[in-house]
């Protein structure tokens, strides 16, 4: 299971994401008790990438209404369709959040983590969070490789990157092609559809062209899509983009940087003619990377501050930011201001100054199983209740298990209606992930109180279930208190087009019987079933039924109604645009309040026609279904991506409550802008035009500017710095050699028309010179009498000057190829064991080309076939060579390799063919039938 949290190198996300499954930071009972967070699923199954629908409700238990913000944290490349806006929530209200999301196409599968958050725009101690788990079901697809792409492209050039697709099933499909990349460099997809017969395959060419201009050497990433029989394929390549002369390290080690200017304005005016504004300004600088040469010790640093107009110009601590922290690869050190983030049952988020120190020793393998946490904070100075933490946790991990333990102490200091209250809570949790089952259990306990929860889920074949259990004492201080909760889910795969769930939730509130507020129970039965239809698959219908209780359990309640519904869902995924229709019937049967027949309707969109341009749109509304009275909800949202360097994002959405006569209409516009080697400008205008329940109406405007320069910070004068000045000739006429790739430690430089190419500002130290033998002009060439490669040495604070020559090489092409038996042939002939007939080419497997004898400055030489058995190596030194089969365990069952190694003489200048032969082994014939045989005629 993966756990979405912000990410800035590798070995921190891969911290994160473990130490997220361990109770080890504390939030107070009190934010997590004020505002109650019950997701409608723990864990969702879908089926395929798409629109996924959650469902959360939002409880305010905290004395007084409520203006709460909402918030998603969605994995890579998930968007929202709805749009998250603030809303108010009455004291002792509930609200149900229905938020749409989409999974992109082409989603692998496995377990993605959605989390939620509810925050008060009033009191910035008061949040509470919730995560949901979507567990993406594995999809059969068409088979698709690209073919020997470039090796590396330069500025000016045209390019084509060549694929192949297969169509591995049963019947003939029409695939539709479509080709991206980031930087819009594609030119054309050859062909946009491509119909092939069941076994049959095809070939698809990008084409493209580079601006003549490359700054800097990146890599370059073309990705194809073919969709066609309901299935999605993706297949993408790197290339390197190679700047004619490489950037340098400079003359001094810096600390990347980047200072951001912030301002914002925000106007409210009221019905009654009153107004206020509020002007806030902020400055803020981060910068991070290494402090050493050899780069193993990180630091990273945010400092931000602003005023405030509103506050007499004085400033705003809930502004003030100030983060240092450091990172060797083993020992992370955090502090200043963060947002504590612990699991669903300790707490979701305290946000507040103090320190964090993560310790995760590597092993033999460079793994780090072993992970020890300690911990101290407290709230900022002007929340309104304060608080503090401090504890430790510590977690190992095996192969398929893991556990961990924590023990916490959080102080929240006296206010004027509660005591000071202190209390330690300690931890322990495990998981274990086999092949088809997982499963995670935590368990806490307080001064007075306990919780646990588990969650499990299980894939057989086509049956996939889940299940969540959570438990938590009226006493217990944490996120989830006073409440029991149990979710069960089931999908069963009953053909390739047809599918059918279930799914049970029942929850408890209020475990401690407080005649103050409700004791709700609630319980709530589904099912449904769905079919694919189309050439494509491309449509699902759905039918579904719930029916859900919804009680409080005290002598005079508030709450006691029966709500069921039958759901009609369609959805279409056309080649741009997904379409989901929902319409609902049913009735609610209300032993309190009058009962009513209702129905509900819906309507998402999710479109993108290009890379750059996405957009979104909802329409729902309800009608005496799950409450009394009407609801309306519609928006759009989008993002177009105006070029490489600037795009245009926004959103427009109304909310209306017609029994409570309230309505909220938002408009939200933001423009993007990298300016060339200046930072980047932002601008964001919104504005939210209101009407509470009592008819008065209010307008807020706000308009935020936005400006961020690179900013970086020296640390000291290198003193290992030199340079590299060279050129290169072909050694026949010695003749300048242009357009020539020379790689030097991992970077590229390209020669200019006198053949020369420079390397400014490189450590200093020994280098090996490459020349990319791939490129047309290089073929067939290498650096040396003896080798492909040259050896350089750099010294400091001096620039060489090497003269490279070009020297033919030889060339060694060949194919392995699978071999069949010629049936018809053997039938006429059988005495010739020679029947046998070329099949197909087998790729992805290992070669290496190997020197033998005196093998000088030559080395080992490593190819893997491609997608029809063909390989090659070009710029090899003459002499004697070894080819050996490495991966000969690839050859499919029943074959077996004629020959796994060869002895080979290459020529300077030369060309040589090797054919590698796997051919059908001989099998037993196995006897299934009656102990007295067959008599057979014919």
């Amino acid at each position: 299971m993966q756990t979405s949290v912000p990410i800035t190198t590798t070995q921190r996300a891969v911290r994160l994401t473990l130490a997220a499954s361990l109770l080890v930071l504390a939030q107070t009972a009190t934010a997590a008790d004020d505002i109650s967070i019950t997701p409608g699923q723990r864990q969702i199954i879908a089926n395929k990438p798409g629109i996924i629908t959650l469902r959360f409700e939002i409880e305010n238990r905290s004395g007084q209404a409520q203006q709460l913000e909402e918030s998603l944290n969605l994995p890579e490349g998930w968007e929202l369709v709805t749009n998250t806006a603030s809303f108010l929530l009455a004291s002792g209200a509930r609200e149900v959040r229905l938020i749409h999301v989409v999974a992109p196409r082409g989603t692998a599968s496995g377990a993605y983590n959605i989390g939620y958050q509810v925050a008060s725009q009033n009191n910035g101690g008061l949040i509470s969070a919730q995560t949901v788990t979507v567990q993406m079901a594995a999809q059969a697809g068409v088979k698709l490789a690209a073919i020997a792409p470039p090796s590396s492209l330069l500025g000016g050039e045209d390019f084509a990157v060549d694929f192949i697709l297969e169509n591995t099933g049963n019947r003939a499909v029409t695939y539709q092609l479509d080709g991206s990349d980031e930087e819009n460099y594609i030119t054309a997809v050859e062909p946009k559809a491509l119909t092939l017969a069941a076994g049959a395959s095809g070939n698809i060419r990008i084409k493209g062209k580079i601006p003549r201009e490359i700054e800097e050497t990146s890599s370059y990433r073309v990705t194809l899509e073919a969709r066609g029989g309901g299935k999605l394929a993706e297949e993408s390549v790197s290339i390197p983009l190679i700047a004619r002369t490489p950037k340098g390290l400079g003359k001094y080690q810096k600390l990347p940087g980047k200072l951001t200017t912030r301002y914002t304005q925000q106007q409210r005016n009221n019905a009654d003619g009153g107004s206020s504004s509020e002007y806030q300004a902020q400055v803020e600088y981060y910068a991070r990377g290494a402090i050493d040469q050899a780069g193993q010790h990180n630091i990273e640093m945010r400092l931000r501050n602003g005023k405030d107009s509103t506050a007499n110009n004085t400033d705003n601590n809930q502004q003030a930011e100030y983060q240092f922290n450091y990172d060797n690869g083993e020992l992370e050190v955090k502090t200043g201001h963060h947002s504590f983030n612990g699991s669903h049952l300790s707490g979701n988020s305290l946000s507040g100054i103090g320190i964090e120190a993560t310790y995760a020793p590597k092993n033999a393998k460079k793994r780090q199983p072993l992970e020890a946490r300690v911990f101290t904070g407290k709230s900022r100075d002007g929340d309104t209740t304060q608080k503090k933490v401090a504890g430790a946790a510590v977690r190992y991990q095996w192969d398929e298990f893991e556990t961990g333990a924590s023990v916490i102490q959080h102080e929240t200091a006296a206010t004027v209606t509660e005591p000071a209250k202190k209390d330690t809570v300690t931890s322990v949790n495990a998981g274990w992930r086999g092949e088809s089952v997982g499963i995670r259990t935590e368990a806490a306990a307080d001064n007075d109180g306990k919780a646990w929860s588990i969650d499990a889920n299980g894939q057989w074949q086509d049956l996939g279930v889940n299940a969540s259990y959570l438990q938590a004492d009226a006493t217990f201080d944490g996120s989830n208190t006073d409440t029991k909760q149990a979710f069960a889910n089931a999908r069963y795969q009953i053909d390739d087009k047809t599918s059918a769930e279930v799914g049970t939730r029942h929850t408890r509130n209020n475990l401690k019987h407080d005649l103050s507020k409700e004791i709700r129970q609630d319980k709530e039965h589904t099912a449904r079933i769905s079919r694919r239809f189309g050439d494509e698959q491309q449509i699902e219908v759905s039918v579904g039924h719930r029916q859900r209780k919804e009680q409080d359990l005290r002598p005079t309640p508030t709450t006691d109604r029966d709500i069921t519904a039958t759901t009609l869902e369609y959805q279409h995924q056309f080649e741009t645009f997904h379409v989901r229709a929902e319409l609902a019937r049913g009735s609610r049967k209300d032993r309190i309040k009058t009962s009513a027949k209702g129905h509900k309707k819906g309507l998402t969109i999710s479109w993108k026609p290009i890379k750059a341009l996405s957009a979104n749109a909802f329409y729902s509304i309800s009608s005496d279904l799950d409450s009394e009275g009407k609801t309306f909800s519609a928006g759009v949202n989008g993002t177009y991506q105006l070029n490489s360097k600037t795009a245009l994002s926004g959103y427009v959405q109304r909310n209306q409550n017609a029994s409570e006569n309230t309505h909220a209409d938002s408009f939200e516009a933001r423009l993007t802008h990298d300016m060339k080697r200046r930072g980047t400008l932002g601008i964001n205008a919104r504005r939210t035009n209101s009407q509470a329940s009592d008819g008065k109406t209010s307008q807020d405007n706000v308009v935020q500017l936005e400006y961020s320069v690179p900013l970086d910070a020296p640390i000291r004068k290198r003193n290992n710095i030199g340079s590299v000045r060279g050129k290169v000739r072909y050694a026949a006429d010695q003749r300048p050699a242009s357009e020539v790739v020379v790689q030097m430690g991992g970077q590229y430089a390209v020669t200019d028309q006198q053949g020369e190419f420079t390397y400014p500002d490189v450590v200093a130290k020994d280098y090996t010179l490459q020349v990319d033998a791939s490129r047309p002009n290089t073929q067939g060439y290498m650096l040396s009498s003896e080798g492909e490669e040259a050896g350089v040495s750099v010294q400091a604070s001096q620039t060489i000057t090497p003269v490279l020559e070009l020297h033919p090489a030889a060339r060694l092409s060949g194919k392995l190829q699978l071999y069949e038996v010629d049936t018809v042939a053997s039938v006429f002939k059988p005495n010739n064991t020679n029947n046998l007939r070329p099949g197909n080419g087998l790729g992805r497997v290992l070669i290496e080309l190997r020197p033998l004898g005196n093998t000088g400055k030559r080395i080992v030489h490593k190819r893997t076939t491609l997608h029809d058995g063909s390989f090659s190596f070009v710029g090899i030194p003459p002499g004697q060579w070894q080819l050996v089969v490495v991966d000969s365990e690839k050859v499919p069952a029943n074959y077996r390799l004629e020959q796994t190694q060869f002895e080979i003489d290459l020529s300077s200048g030369g060309t040589q063919e090797v054919l590698i032969r796997a051919l059908p082994s001989a099998q037993s014939i196995k006897k299934i039938g009656p102990s007295g045989g067959f008599n057979v005629a014919g």
